[in-house]
């Protein structure tokens, strides 16, 4: 009891101006550093074909929801198995679980909705079973979904952590849609940078032609 009481009075002999500015620091950094873990291009370099600059309308069509194919770290593809990808793919359009059926024939439909912004529909057979339109943005001929979840734990690079959940979306040479996600930890102890890690799967998803 000692101990805490010694370590609680030490707290209140801190000026409350320090703590404010140590707050405002471990936000500032938290938000810049969580944009910086970046999307590997060696995974998916060798699949896909670039989008042009402001052309949304390369992405738009109905596709598989279920990936047929998975893109490794090396660049080279593999098939999949019947595993239910679908959630994974779901969630990392959504940024948000779901109960989706791995058996269920369901589709991915992709359109404008504005210049900047994309509306995703998830479909089986004719049942609506998502909507949600999500601001997008151009980057080295990929699109980014700006819809990004980053999660705190404790008070990030004070004593704490930050993690970041980030998908982009590209066009693969057979006309199929890439789904590229990436998902970063890091954190620090008194701006004492543990370093960071990544996560990332990319996958294929087949093009319905018309």
């Amino acid at each position: 009891m000692k101990t805490l009481s010694l370590v609680s009075t030490a707290c209140l002999c801190i000026p409350w101006r320090i703590i404010a500015w140590l707050l405002l620091c471990s936000s500032l950094v938290s938000i810049l550093l969580s944009g910086c873990a970046s999307f590997s291009d060696a995974t998916i370099e060798n699949h896909r074909q670039k989008i042009a600059q402001g052309n949304l309308s390369q992405v738009t069509g109905i596709y598989q929801l279920a990936p047929d194919l998975e893109y490794k770290a090396d660049g080279k593809a593999r098939n999949l198995d019947n595993r239910n990808f679908a959630k994974d793919i779901h969630l990392y359009i959504s940024q948000k679980t779901s109960n989706l059926d791995s058996a269920a024939d369901m589709r991915l439909i992709i359109k404008q909705y504005k210049i900047d912004q994309l509306t995703f529909i998830v479909k089986q057979n004719s049942h609506t079973l998502d909507s949600l339109a999500v601001p997008v943005k151009f980057n080295k001929g990929s699109v980014y979904l700006q819809n990004k979840s980053r999660e705190y734990i404790g008070i990030p690079y004070l004593f704490g952590s930050i993690m970041t959940e980030k998908t982009r979306i590209g066009l693969a040479k057979d006309e199929g849609l890439i789904i590229h996600y990436l998902s970063n930890s890091s954190g620090a102890l008194l701006f004492i940078f543990f370093g960071s890690n990544s996560y990332q799967k990319a996958y294929h998803l087949k093009k319905i032609k018309p």
